[in-house]
């Protein structure tokens, strides 16, 4: 019995495992995806804004690009602006010092292009660093970026839901996996209390009830009870038809013996 439920547990815990890792695989697979999309999202918003900023800067009087640029970005708090005209006279600008410092090193692209940057303070920044020529032929450098901290509420709550959601799954899998083994090594618990009947030595004592299902030891029990009541049954009606038997007996000869009567002998001696 020992072995049987050293299989069954091993079996159990070993499905459990695998459950387990599957399904944690698939929550990190999920997590990076969901991080991913929401990067690509902050960089679509970047290039987006590229786009506004050539727009305002090339309609409009030059004099009043600053404004414009200000009164149009402004109301983004999440995105650090750095807009530089062609003479080096910034026209608008949120951007942190570390940022501001952090690209005096990085070179300039023609075209937008991805950037991940990590300032001195350990903060990692998605950013576009371009150089835009107007229709007038006047340039602006202009920079973009967003903290990668912008989601990290939303990621933190995001990793705690697929945790409780792995933590769940993993314990339904255990519990069906356990009892799937438990079904299928019945047979098998079945035929190794047979072989173990067949095998056992003439000093060992093997109980008959625990090598058939329990549905067996019932209709066996119940053709037991039947039979003792058939039994008790034939005996009744024996002993009646015994009886039967006495009392004809008794009358036939009671009516075909005769009655003898005797009579005593007086004495005549004189």
């Amino acid at each position: 019995m020992s072995l049987r439920r050293s299989i069954a547990v091993r079996l159990t815990l070993l499905f459990a495992i695998v459950a387990t890792l599957v399904l944690a695989a698939l929550g990190v697979a999920i997590y990076v995806s969901a991080r991913h999309d929401l990067v690509a999202q902050d960089f679509s918003e970047l290039e987006n804004k590229v786009a506004l900023i050539r727009d305002l800067a090339g309609n409009g009087p030059a004099s009043a690009r600053g404004q414009r640029l200000a009164d149009a970005l402004g109301h983004h708090p999440d995105i650090a602006f750095h807009i530089v005209d062609g003479s080096g006279a910034v026209l608008f600008s949120t951007a942190p010092a570390l940022l501001r410092e952090h690209v005096r090193s990085q070179p300039i692209d023609a075209a937008p292009r991805r950037h991940d940057w990590i300032l001195a303070d350990g903060r990692c920044m998605h950013a576009l660093h371009l150089r835009q020529t107007l229709a007038d032929g006047s340039e602006l450098v202009t920079l973009l970026a967003i903290d990668d901290d912008r989601h990290a509420d939303f990621l933190q709550r995001f990793r705690h839901l697929l945790a409780i959601a792995i933590i769940g799954a993993a314990a339904a899998s255990s519990l069906l996996g356990g009892y799937v083994v438990r079904r299928t090594l019945r047979p098998l618990r079945t035929l190794a209390d047979e072989a173990r009947q067949v095998t056992a030595g003439p000093d060992e004592v093997v109980d008959d009830n625990a090598l058939w299902p329990s549905h067996f030891i019932r209709q066996r029990s119940a053709l037991a009870l039947g039979d003792r009541a058939g039994c008790a049954a034939g005996k009744q009606c024996d002993a009646s038809r015994d009886d039967d038997h006495s009392e004809t007996t008794h009358g036939l000869v009671s009516r075909s013996a005769p009655t003898l009567e005797f009579t005593p002998v007086k004495d005549r001696r004189p």
